[in-house]
């Protein structure tokens, strides 16, 4: 009966093991695919506002005369 014990606590300690690994594992995973994210976006959000920059320039430049 100890010995049956003693098995099932050490097959579970080993599973409580390998689960929290493959937690380790997986936000591992995530936290790159989150950097990554937040890098695209950095980038986006910088050439929209190059984008709307350019395009109030645009705007607010005066109309030059048509020709003819």
């Amino acid at each position: 009966m100890k010995e049956e014990l003693l098995g099932s606590s050490l097959q579970g300690q080993a599973a409580a093991e390998n689960i929290r690994a493959r937690l380790t594992h997986y936000m591992e995973q995530n936290d790159d695919k989150i950097l990554y994210y937040n890098n695209t976006l950095a980038t986006l959000q910088s050439e929209l506002d190059t984008a709307r920059a350019e395009s109030s320039l645009w705007v607010s430049a005066p109309l030059s005369p048509r020709l003819g």
